[in-house]
């Protein structure tokens, strides 16, 4: 992988296709995650390059602000740097290591206090023609932003995230730990505290042969007519338009996709047809149509 970095702008350019890009491509269009910067795709002479833009008022680079920030605001922003590689791993599929963590290419968003850095759409990490690794792109980035912390705190910061980096500690016990560095006076951490609901995903059909429910929580859920193979089993008496193993639900990040697995008669969201192999996210009240079952979605806290 080549980067080069112009006026406001980082290129990355892919010397090989990966086979799962085009798949964390779309996690990350469904995904929005905020912390990324602006992108578009290119081909290039059968080349991918993703093309990160800096735009918007709002953004400088980090480097360049870090001085000017309080101490609450870059406990903040070690805060962040780790709590996405939370965000991004929630998918199930994509990996932290795919997070673009060079100092240099962290920009800083005035407005909403948020770093703003590339996430490539990768399953591994990408090899860099310059050598560098992604922890030594992070522990680079902490020991620089750390150094504008008072004393002890400085040496605790960068513990922490050498604990992270190496696996002794996970990323929920960095994130408690880096939050207790702070006087509790920051919003942004005072927010973080409350967990998500849990949900789960219920689909039901009914008709003239009788109906079915199934509930979907955080594995992956299979549905055909293949009891073997299927979570949720749609009997030959209701549909024989139905495959074997018709299609996939999962669960990423707290919302929920679908794959067809390459169906005879199609998987549908809302009368729009799925590609083999490709995902659609499934949201509350939405239609999902396996063939010719309707199953209606109702996502619920559990």
């Amino acid at each position: 992988m080549l980067v080069r970095e112009n006026d406001r702008q980082i290129t990355f350019s892919f010397q090989k296709n990966d086979n799962y890009y085009e798949i964390g491509y779309k996690i990350l269009e469904q995904e929005k995650l905020v912390n990324i910067l602006p992108y578009v795709k290119k081909s290039i002479n059968g080349r991918v390059k993703l093309i990160f833009r800096i735009d918007g008022g709002g953004l400088v680079l980090l480097s360049e602000v870090l001085d000017k920030l309080s101490s609450n605001d870059i406990i903040d922003l070690l805060y962040e740097l780790i709590n996405i590689c939370e965000r991004v791993e929630d998918n199930g599929f994509l990996k932290r290591e795919c997070i673009w963590y060079r100092y240099g290419h962290i920009y800083y968003n005035i407005d909403t206090k948020q770093p703003m850095l590339a996430v490539l759409p990768v399953t591994c990490e990408p090899e860099c023609s310059d050598g560098s690794s992604w922890a030594r792109r992070l522990e680079e980035t902490v020991s620089k932003i750390s150094d504008f912390l008072p004393g002890q705190k400085a040496e605790q910061a960068k513990e922490i995230i050498a604990g992270f980096i190496t696996g002794n500690i996970t990323s929920g016990e960095a994130l408690e730990r880096i939050n207790r560095l702070g006087s509790g006076s920051s919003d942004l951490l005072a927010d973080k505290s409350k967990k998500p609901p849990q949900t789960a995903l219920r689909l039901f059909y009914a008709g003239k042969n009788g109906e079915l429910t199934f509930f979907v929580e955080d594995s992956d859920f299979v549905i055909g007519k293949d009891g073997h193979k299927a979570e949720g089993v749609i009997p030959d008496k209701f549909s024989g338009a139905v495959s074997r193993c018709h299609c996939v639900i999962s669960k990423l990040n707290g919302k929920y996709f679908v794959q067809d697995l390459d169906s005879t008669n199609h998987t549908f969201v809302n009368g729009e047809v799925i590609p083999p192999y490709e995902i659609a996210q499934i949201c509350h009240n939405d239609i999902l149509s396996v063939a010719d079952i309707e199953f209606r979605a109702n996502i619920m806290e559990i």
